[in-house]
């Protein structure tokens, strides 16, 4: 097979709205189906705009051969084609939260992250405010993290923020990066798959008390 035909492939990043998110990174020549669910632990969570869940998820919309970002947002996600070694797609997960809601915990789990390293990928720009609170068995990336607030509490407290409003609560990480040798280029790609949920701080002490009782998309 010519080089030419080798170098060309397709990254599809699924992003789904509110609380149970699938983001899929696969070597594929469509776009894969979206997967919609939504997790809120408890009472107490107002409803975003248009009725629309509490708890949100989208990522940068992007556009183009050329991967532009457009500066609009969109919880569908994006198809990247043609990605080449050395390439840098932005993918920024973000998760937000209705203003007026009830003070809570405010988890993302993510799963593959680690296989997908190991195809050659690199997930860029993890942000800090994003504290990690579990750890499957070998693991180094994939696991469940916790928002931490400015003042490093471990609840979300956005009950005087503009009612119904979502409230960023800060992008996961930013971008990914394909650096496989361009002789290598990586086959069976896994899904890189996060989903999130919110739970009522209300009758739990610590956060992993409240994790305890948190469900995921990806589970």
């Amino acid at each position: 097979m010519k080089k030419s035909r080798v170098l060309t492939m397709v990254l599809a990043v699924m992003l789904v709205a509110v609380v149970g998110v699938g983001a899929t990174l696969a070597y594929l020549s469509s776009q894969t189906g979206t997967l919609t669910n939504a997790f809120e632990v408890g009472s107490g969570f107002v409803p975003g705009p248009d009725g629309s869940q509490a708890l949100k998820l989208d990522e940068a919309e992007v556009t183009g051969e050329d991967r532009e970002v457009t500066g609009n947002r969109t919880e569908l996600g994006n198809t990247y084609e043609n990605l080449l070694p050395g390439v840098t797609v932005t993918k920024d997960p973000t998760v937000y939260l209705t203003g007026g809601s009830i003070e809570s915990y405010v988890f993302v789990q993510v799963k593959n992250a680690d296989a997908l390293t190991a195809k050659g990928f690199t997930i860029n720009g993890w942000n800090e405010g994003w504290t990690k609170v579990s750890t499957p068995q070998g693991a180094y990336l994939d696991g469940v993290y916790l928002v931490k607030q400015a003042d490093d509490r471990d609840t979300v407290d956005v009950s005087a923020e503009t009612e119904g409003v979502h409230v960023n609560l800060g992008a996961l990480f930013t971008s990914v990066t394909l650096d496989a040798d361009e002789e290598a280029l990586p086959t069976d790609i896994p899904e890189l798959t996060i989903s999130a949920c919110a739970v009522q701080a209300e009758g739990f002490d610590t956060a992993a008390a409240a994790l305890a009782e948190a469900t995921f998309s990806n589970n």
